[in-house]
């Protein structure tokens, strides 16, 4: 691998040392992943983070029913090559009424969690990337 140019390892460490305090400050983090460009970044920070390890959290997939079967593939692909556990969730009340949207901060909150958990969201730099963290209630 190549060394990155300094300021760009600056801003890896600062995501490296972000991530690895979010996830010790967590119960039950999880990482959102759509398989776009910026949650595909997250997933191999997080992989660089807690390497040599697994990464601990789990990664979560909104099932839209509207994604391309090559994003699910390289999402699979993904959570298997870097050893992520993979969530995929449904908006199930929204299909039941037909009102399915792509929007994963209302379908994170429509999603049924475990009982017991609630809804923490962490930043990110749009709102469909934000990171969604089930919390114990």
């Amino acid at each position: 691998m190549t060394d990155l140019p300094r300021h760009l390892a600056m801003l890896e460490s600062e995501s490296i040392h972000i991530l690895r305090e979010g996830v010790a400050e967590s119960r039950h983090p999880v990482l959102l992943f759509s398989g776009g460009k910026d949650s595909t970044v997250l997933a191999h920070l997080a992989v660089r983070a807690f390497y040599p390890a697994r990464p601990p959290l789990p990664l979560l997939h909104i099932d839209s029913t509207w994604d391309f079967a090559d994003v699910l593939a390289f999402r699979d692909a993904i959570a298997a090559q870097h050893g992520f556990r993979l969530l995929v969730h449904a908006n199930a009340q929204g299909r039941a009424s037909g009102e399915v949207t792509v929007d994963a901060l209302k379908i994170a909150k429509a999603m049924n969690f475990p009982p017991g958990y609630g809804l923490e969201l962490a930043g990110a730099s749009k709102a469909h990337d934000m990171g969604v963290i089930p919390t114990a209630a």
